[in-house]
C-alpha cells in the first residue's frame, strides 16, 4: 500500500511532529512497506517458514503450589511477628 505525501502530512499533523522533506520520504517508504507486509499477512501470502523465526518458549511451567506454606515460609523469616502474621512499624496515623 503506497502512501501519499499528503497520508504523510496528515501523520505528522496527527502525532504532533515536524517532518523534514527527507523524513517525508523515509518515513513514507517504511510505513508502506510495513503496511505491504501487514496486507500480505492478512492476505495468507506468508508461508509459516517466512513468520517463523525458530523462536523458542523461554517462560517456566506453571506449577501449583499451596499458598499456605509459602506464606508460613515468608512469616518464619521476617524479624517480628504476632498471631501468625509480620508485625510492623505503624507508619500513617496517629503514633500511639
Amino acid at each position: 500500500m503506497k502512501l501519499t505525501p499528503e497520508d504523510i502530512e496528515n501523520l505528522g499533523t496527527l502525532s504532533r511532529i515536524s517532518l523534514s522533506e527527507n523524513e517525508k520520504e523515509t518515513l513514507g517508504r517504511e510505513c508502506s512497506a510495513i503496511l505491504d507486509y501487514v496486507s500480505r499477512l492478512e492476505g495468507g501470502s506468508l508461508e509459516l517458514s517466512q513468520v517463523y523465526v525458530g523462536e523458542k518458549n523461554i517462560f517456566r511451567e506453571d506449577v501449583v503450589a499451596s499458598s499456605g506454606e509459602q506464606a508460613k515460609n515468608l512469616v518464619s523469616l521476617s524479624p517480628r511477628t504476632k498471631n501468625g502474621f509480620v508485625e510492623v512499624v505503624k507508619v500513617l496515623g496517629d503514633n500511639d
